[in-house]
């Protein structure tokens, strides 16, 4: 029997990243500045806020004010990237929390005695299929709050109280948007995976990441997900 040996740079393949935070914290740019080769499902029109000219992304557009037409360009671009003729390394969900809404009433135009647990299955569903996508994603959401043993913390929001305490252990890397406290970030807002007793968050690749690195943007080394990723391959 052979065995695959097990590389640093093998554990980065195929990474799910959630991103979560308040509107204007710059999420969009960080989690799409630097991509190649990617394509962006715009749900929330964050695009505006990507500044990287060489970007090599394709756009999926919606109009969240048709639920239908957003629905079924979802599916599509989803029946796509489960196929071979998938041609991307990277997919950008921005914001699945808008996503999630939108499910939410069609299925209750649907059934509005119990459209919760049809969305509840068909929500979680689509979860799962990101996670099972072999290409790198990244998913955006709003801020919300979970509760873990009695305390609220703050975390990725979504419909639905049973799905959205799932979501963060779905994801490699859970990276909160937040205004810094450091000095030297200047009040600049980052992408944080440090998690607080009030905070949800966390980064499976700290042992391939330069030593000393807490965060992405302000005065770091890191001024993208995708430098992260590429500060872990150098390793």
């Amino acid at each position: 029997m052979n065995f695959e040996k097990l590389t640093k740079n093998k554990k980065i393949e195929n990474l799910k990243i959630c991103v979560y935070g308040n509107p204007g914290l710059e999420k969009s740019r960080y989690s799409m500045n630097g991509l190649k080769n990617a394509i962006v499902m715009d749900i929330d029109h964050g695009l505006s806020s990507v500044d990287n000219e060489d970007l090599s992304i394709h756009v999926v557009p919606t109009d969240p004010t048709d639920k239908m037409s957003t629905m079924n360009s979802y599916n599509k671009l989803m029946d796509y990237l489960k196929t071979d003729k998938n041609k991307f390394d990277t997919l950008v969900i921005d914001i699945f929390s808008k996503y999630s809404d939108i499910l939410a009433k069609v299925f209750m135009d649907i059934d509005e005695a119990s459209w919760g647990s049809m969305y509840s299955s068909n929500v979680e569903e689509k979860l799962n299929d990101l996670m099972a996508l072999p290409m790198t994603v990244i998913v955006l959401f709003h801020e919300g709050t979970t509760e873990d043993n009695g305390r609220l913390k703050k975390s990725p929001m979504m419909v639905g109280s049973k799905v959205k305490d799932k979501v963060p252990g779905m994801f490699d890397v859970v990276l909160r948007a937040e205004v810094s406290q450091r000095e030297e970030d200047q009040g600049r807002a980052i992408l944080s995976w440090t998690s607080r007793d009030d905070i949800v968050a966390k980064n499976r690749l700290l042992g391939s990441l330069p030593e000393g690195v807490t965060h992405i943007g302000g005065a770091s080394e890191l001024q993208n997900i995708q430098d992260m990723i590429n500060a872990c391959i150098k390793g």
